[in-house]
């Protein structure tokens, strides 16, 4: 029996820290799924939204790629785009940016600005405070070889800026849209070649081929249009979108024009004209990529010559499209950025080890100088730390490791470590801020120790601060969760009143009280302690009844409600 008693506890030690690892993924997921806000990926753009950027907007056009804005007479003022939801998985230091991007005619930005964000007030407030960010975009094309390295990081909202800069980057990386037509395909020009059609498939990025249906869903054929491969050819008056359809076999069943700024008069001779619109009927993509310039212009309309010869043109640049081969497909995820930054991150997780899992631990020098390194390179410059704004915004959105590799590795190790080695490593060896405590805690003599009734009200007020910073994040309260945490006040210019004061206050606690905000103020303390299991727990505790019953509420809070 004594034999089999460390495999029991061994078996018993394990299933606490399989319980308590459950229990923290489960608070992830009831973020992650609850029914409440979260990023708005579908919203539509409104004229108060477009008015900061064409101040003499009177109404909107939605295509499918872009938005048209138009003056009080109709003229189109120019088109937006917006980076959401394209964007949606690229985090800043707490979440995504949803950025309003606006256009010429020819497809280049003329200005931006920030429509939502999910990131801390504090860093957006960074941001717009740097106007000439903004303001950089300027010139960037819509398809174009834009360089996202042009632009300078915001300082003291770096990793907010940078979401910033690559979510526009990725949004204007794509196809360029049609910019003059941005309407989907109007069922009036499809019932042209296609009499009972009744529905046409949205357009798909990766097929340009869009089914026609009727009544009883049955798939009539398909169409593709010319837009944008035709937008530059003018005909009398403008450019006209030409629709080409196709039977099932793919072959050649008509073509006529869709949207057009061509007068009325002039489109109506081309879309009345049924030799023009069969003409061309039964050849493959291939047959119809073949005609030759002057027989697309010589197969003219009578009395619209230039519309109809600049409409063919178009019909025959967009069949060689679809005949050649295709393109490789466009890298479209984001390279993984290592900075400067992310390597002054690593570099402290490397001296935290070492301090912390070797011979070394006892050395006050070598202690004394990664405290002095964490306060001096890994907050005041860096300002990389675990936070609650941190862990929500990415327990709610997405994880950035491909643009902050070093701020993902820390979070990931600040609950891995202790998980396995049930040793507190992030707080008592990598956080600034409890760097900046044990030092002032050397330096400034005198001692208070709190006992008894004090030392269990105070305990209780980072369970109280892991309560509201749920509860904010589940009923979309209106509050940064950086203001229960003194970790923003570390990057200048950044930190708000209420994050100042918490960072003086435990500082100035911990002169004589050693590491007082870490035992009576810290959040992100309490939840990375519950990750570790010490060798002596072999059964489920107080602890773990308050997160359970926690959890429980979280779930009814977030989830319940969407049943």
């Amino acid at each position: 029996m004594t034999a089999s008693q460390p495999s029991i506890h061994g078996a018993r030690h394990g299933g606490v820290r399989l319980f308590r690892a459950g229990l923290l993924v489960a608070f992830v997921l009831v973020l992650r799924f609850h029914n409440g806000g979260g990023v708005p990926l579908q919203s539509e753009l409104g004229l108060g939204d477009v008015l900061p950027l064409f101040p003499t907007a009177f109404s909107l056009r939605a295509g499918k790629d872009v938005t048209a804005v138009e003056s009080e007479d109709g003229a189109v003022l120019g088109y937006a785009v917006k980076t959401l939801p394209a964007s949606k998985a690229i985090i800043g230091y707490a979440g995504p940016s949803d950025v309003l991007i606006g256009l010429d005619e020819d497809g280049t930005v003329t200005t931006t600005t920030l429509l939502w964000s999910g990131d801390t007030e504090e860093h957006l407030e960074a941001v717009h405070k740097a106007p000439a960010f903004f303001e950089a975009f300027a010139g960037w094309h819509f398809g174009g070889e834009n360089d996202p390295k042009s632009i300078d990081a915001v300082s003291g909202a770096t990793l907010t800026s940078l979401a910033i800069i690559q979510s526009v980057s990725l949004r204007l990386g794509g196809d360029t849209p049609s910019l003059k037509f941005p309407e989907p395909v109007a069922l009036r020009d499809v019932q042209r070649l296609f009499p009972d059609a009744t529905t046409i498939d949205e357009r798909n990025d990766d097929d340009p081929y869009q089914a026609v249906r009727d009544e009883g869903d049955t798939v009539l054929g398909t169409v593709v249009r010319t837009a944008p491969h035709a937008d530059a050819i003018m005909g009398y008056q403008g450019p006209s979108d030409a629709l080409i359809g196709f039977s099932p076999e793919k072959t050649v069943v008509g073509i006529t024009m869709g949207a057009t700024f061509e007068s009325q008069r002039y489109a109506d001779y081309v879309r009345e004209d049924d030799y023009f619109t069969e003409r061309h009927a039964g050849k493959t993509v291939a047959e119809l990529a073949e005609v030759v310039g002057s027989r697309a212009w010589g197969d003219g309309v009578s009395g619209a010559t230039m519309t109809s010869g600049a409409v063919m043109e178009g019909v025959v640049r967009r069949a060689k499209l679809l005949a050649a081969p295709p393109d490789p497909p466009k890298q479209t995820r984001q390279p993984v950025t290592f900075r400067l930054r992310d390597g002054a991150t690593v570099a402290a997780i490397l001296f935290a080890c070492v301090v912390a899992f070797t011979r070394f631990r006892a050395n006050r020098y070598l202690r004394f100088a990664l405290h002095a390194y964490l306060v001096l390179i890994l907050g005041l410059w860096v300002g990389d730390m675990v936070s609650l704004a941190v862990l929500g915004g990415w327990s709610t959105g997405a994880i950035p490791w491909r643009s902050a590799p070093g701020l993902v590795a820390l979070v990931g190790l600040a609950f891995a470590l202790p998980w396995a080695t049930g040793k507190p490593v992030y707080c008592q060896q990598l956080c600034p801020h409890g760097a900046a405590q044990s030092l002032l805690f050397r330096w400034v003599p005198g001692r208070i120790r709190v006992r008894g009734r004090v030392h269990r009200v105070l305990g209780a007020v980072p369970f109280i601060c892991v309560a509201v910073g749920l509860a904010v994040l589940l009923l979309d309260v209106p509050v940064s969760l950086s203001d229960l945490e003194p970790f923003d006040a570390w990057i200048f210019g950044v930190g708000g009143l209420a994050t100042l004061l918490i960072a003086v206050a435990g500082l100035a606690a911990s002169a004589f009280i050693p590491q007082a905000y870490c035992k009576y103020g810290c959040p992100t303390g309490l939840i990375l302690d519950y990750a570790r299991t010490r060798r002596h727990e072999k059964s489920l505790n107080r602890r773990d009844l308050a997160a359970t019953l926690l959890l429980i509420v979280a779930w009814v809070m977030g989830y319940a409600p969407s049943f």
